[in-house]
């Protein structure tokens, strides 16, 4: 009987190699069974005992399971191929960064994890946030969690900012620190603030004072004054998708051409997309190109690059929000016994 305590697997997209390793990972991350280790057919037998639900099942499975058992079983272990696959070039991709280990027919998770394994696991959480469904007295873990992604969000693109006194990297996403004491939480009154730093033209106040709440489609700010009172100031605008499969339809959002609604500008800054997700087939190309198109994507390995480049490992863990994270986590378990 499968017991769940704070964790949904919900739907299964066993066709999609890249999430469904996410979650053998995040199995053995809430110690499913105790032993810190997942053979493959342990991981067959979970997809197809939650393949029993309708409404846990995609519809290429669903298909899959109309067969007969026997080709059923085939081609459920085609797939378990695919996923072994991607675990381990995940593995030879990240090396000492993975915390895992890919030992023939198993995955083991290593007893003690360094700084920058603890984020890879916290990168993975947020791929799959849909799955946490656990409430505190603070509100839904998985809201905290995509929060504090964006907060993980901020420190790794300074590795992209430019050096300098003059240059801020900011958070305008509703809610932040950044938003409440720099920008302020009404809208109308942030977006001239966000104008003035970038250095645009002109203000288009119709649109700026259309609604007071809401971030306008832009998460992270970096920012670099020349401090000469004319236009065109750098920038950079980032947008955080810790969604499993809907991030790619915020790619655009805060793309530069989206500043036009607020505000009269020389060129077009430059954007970003980050994702929680290891957005990446086996064979190390992206599993989709097209969602790559008129943005920097940033996946998970991008995102712990421009970590470590920084050295901001410790300084992340030790954060009081990171630590929250941890003991969330260390409340949840699964459990398929």
């Amino acid at each position: 009987m499968t017991s769940m305590t704070s964790f949904n697997i919900g739907e299964l997209q066993v066709g999609t190699p890249h999430l469904m390793a996410d979650l053998a990972e995040l199995l053995l991350l809430l110690d499913f069974n105790g032993r810190k280790t997942i053979h493959r057919n342990e991981l067959l037998s979970i997809i197809s005992q939650e393949a029993t639900s309708v409404e846990t099942i995609d519809a290429d499975l669903l298909d899959e399971a109309r067969e007969n058992d026997a080709e059923s079983h085939d081609a459920l272990e085609r797939k378990i191929d695919f996923i072994w696959t991607q675990l381990e070039y995940r593995e030879s991709s990240f090396k000492d960064v993975y915390p895992y280990i890919v030992d023939g027919d198993e995955l083991i998770m290593l007893e003690t994890l360094t700084d920058v394994q603890k984020i890879y696991c916290f990168l993975t959480c947020c791929s799959r946030l849909r799955s946490f469904s656990a409430f505190s007295r603070f509100g839904s873990i998985s809201q905290k969690w995509a929060k504090y992604f964006t907060y993980l969000c901020k420190e790794a693109v300074k590795a992209l900012a430019p050096a300098g006194k003059r240059t801020s990297v900011r958070i305008f996403d509703v809610g932040s620190p950044d938003r409440t004491a720099y920008y302020g939480t009404d809208l109308r009154q942030a977006l001239p603030v966000l104008g003035r730093d970038l250095g645009v033209i002109s203000n288009n106040n119709e649109n700026c004072n259309q609604t007071s709440s809401g971030d306008g489609g832009f998460d992270i700010i970096v920012d670099y004054g020349f401090d000469d009172n004319l236009t065109s100031n750098f920038g950079i605008l980032g947008q955080c998708g810790a969604q499993e499969t809907e991030w790619p339809s915020k790619v655009l959002e805060s793309h530069s051409i989206n500043l036009r609604h607020y505000f009269q500008t020389n060129y077009d800054l430059p954007s970003i997309m980050f994702t929680p997700v290891f957005y990446k087939q086996s064979n190390g190309r992206w599993v989709n190109e097209r969602h790559t198109n008129g943005i920097l994507l940033l996946d998970r390995q991008r995102i712990i690059n421009l970590i470590l480049d920084m050295s901001f490992e410790k300084k992340i863990t030790q954060s009081p929000w990171f630590i929250n994270y941890e003991i969330s986590l260390s409340h949840m378990h699964y459990s398929i016994y």
